[in-house]
């Protein structure tokens, strides 16, 4: 899938430079459906992302949504929390113990059966 607005930001290596954040912030309206498709994106092709290794630009997208309190991405932010452990480590990294539960709240939509699904999962 080609990324348009934020092609540059997909293999990123560190820290997101300020000047990026503010621009997805000052953005909202432009970047939010393209945010929207890489967390899909995701979902789809999480098996060949965390084998790769250095796609990163749904890390940013899911925080960037989580800020703007998006809900539409709750369903496909709770398919990435339901991947196999050997997927979701890779692609998540720290984000799965350091910021995942607070995304999944800040996007939350009303439907605690998805939530109710991931903590019953062994």
């Amino acid at each position: 899938m080609e990324f348009k607005k934020l092609k540059h930001l997909e293999t990123l290596k560190g820290k997101v430079p300020l000047k990026e954040l503010q621009y997805l912030v000052e953005n909202k309206e432009e970047v939010t459906d393209e945010l929207l498709q890489i967390i899909n994106y995701t979902v789809e092709n999480g098996e060949k992302l965390s084998e790769e290794g250095s796609f990163i630009l749904h890390i940013i997208a899911m925080h960037t949504l989580a800020y703007f309190r998006e809900k539409r991405e709750y369903p496909d932010i709770i398919s990435i929390a339901k991947l196999p452990t050997d997927i979701i480590g890779p692609l998540l990294d720290d984000t799965i113990t350091e910021g995942l539960a607070g995304i999944i709240a800040s996007v939350f939509n009303g439907d605690l059966g998805q939530i109710q699904e991931i903590i019953d999962n062994t």
